[in-house]
């Protein structure tokens, strides 16, 4: 009867270590599923419009890079055209598997200023991903990142 008792307590204690290993909340990896830019400076560093031309709207894309530069994504090909600061936000849905979950990232944003010119730095920002704690995978959430007057919103699906 003791190594009955015994054997039962085991199997109960091995089905709980199971079951809380089968619904873990650390993720291991996360996707980028849309990036917006909120808000971006109205003017340049000089004080000009980014635009000499009717419509002074930059015409809006962003490049997302490994701290290392290595660029992950880019939406250069799909800017959006003469966007104000009255338009915002504007966004791209996205499929982007981030390398890392610790690692430092900067994403930028530019005014495509057309073939064979160089593009309009509008700035950059440097982060890191907050990864969820104490949530069931997989896990949707948004993190915010800004500095200055530039501000991107980026939802994430956490996964096992």
């Amino acid at each position: 009867m003791k190594n009955t008792l015994q054997l039962w307590i085991i199997i109960f204690a091995l089905g709980l270590t199971y079951c809380k290993k089968s619904e873990s909340t650390v993720p291991t990896t996360v996707t980028v599923t849309r990036i917006e830019i909120n808000s971006h400076a109205a003017l340049d560093t000089l004080g000009k419009i980014w635009d000499d031309t009717p419509d002074p709207g930059p015409d809006l894309f962003y490049m997302l890079r490994e701290e290392s530069g290595n660029v992950i994504a880019s939406e250069k090909k799909l800017p959006f055209r003469d966007i104000t600061t009255t338009q915002l936000p504007v966004g791209w849905n996205e499929n982007i598997l981030m390398p890392g979950l610790t690692q430092h990232y900067n994403i930028e944003c530019f005014d495509d200023d057309g073939i064979g010119t160089p593009e309009g730095y509008m700035g950059g920002i440097r982060f890191k991903l907050k990864p969820p704690t104490d949530q069931k995978l997989p896990y949707t959430n948004t993190q915010v990142v800004e500095y200055g007057s530039l501000k991107f919103t980026l939802h994430l699906t956490w996964n096992k």
